[in-house]
């Protein structure tokens, strides 16, 4: 299996172009906690995400101008850590990960270099530069940080309204609010033009991932995986 490099090229500029919040209902209709969401929900969610992405940043901005996301951890006290060789959530590597007890930010550095080599190797380094990775995932890792300090913010407080079996009320969590908000936050933060989901799909791109796992602009990247994209 073979990566078509200009079907890929092709795929990431239309990709670029794609508004966030398509990005964000996609994230939903994977993870909605067990529970579809109508369209007026999927709407709230999303919008709700955003906007407690950009309160934090204008404050993160306000507090902290001009530091870098090395530097805006220190200033958080927020240590920045290698994560084990072999950690991850299934098949899928993780990238990075805050730990709130010991305020950490753990980052895997063989993924990280992975998709840079990804980046490179596929030529698309003028589209989404290497050197813009780090930065995501540290901002990313930051605002779950932040998230956690911040009481009543909506990518913690977000619930969904159900009943059991048409009758019983209850309120369910949803947990992509708070990657949503995540996701948001770093691309505010780090000031790039396009969704750091992008180097989600380089990832699972790079892994030859299951065509579900990747938005529609990248059907037919993966030469002998055209069927299953259509």
């Amino acid at each position: 299996m073979g990566i078509d490099r200009d079907r890929l090229q092709a795929s990431v500029r239309a990709a670029l172009a794609c508004p966030d919040a398509r990005w964000y209902r996609q994230m939903l209709a994977q993870d909605a906690s067990g529970c579809p969401l109508s369209e007026d929900e999927a709407d709230g969610v999303v919008q709700g995400a955003m906007a407690a992405a950009v309160s934090l940043a204008e404050k993160t901005r306000r507090a902290f101008p001009g530091v870098s996301a090395e530097a805006l951890a220190a200033a958080l006290q927020l240590e920045i850590v290698p994560m084990p060789d072999d950690a991850g959530l299934g098949n899928v590597p993780l990238i990075g990960q805050y730990q709130p007890g010991a305020r950490q930010i753990r980052l895997h550095e063989q993924t990280l270099a992975r998709i840079e080599d990804f980046i490179r190797a596929q030529g698309l380094e003028a589209l989404t530069p290497a050197s813009e990775l780090r930065p995501c995932v540290l901002y990313h890792e930051i605002f779950h940080a932040l998230e956690e300090a911040t009481p009543g913010i909506y990518t913690r407080s977000a619930m969904l309204q159900r009943r059991w079996f048409g009758v019983w009320p209850r309120r369910r969590g949803l947990a992509s609010a708070s990657e949503i908000g995540a996701i948001h936050y770093s691309r505010i933060m780090s000031g790039i033009a396009y969704s750091p989901r992008l180097f989600e799909c380089y990832l699972l791109l790079d892994g030859r991932a299951a065509p579900e796992s990747l938005p529609g602009e990248f059907a037919g990247v993966g030469k002998e995986q055209n069927r299953a994209f259509d």
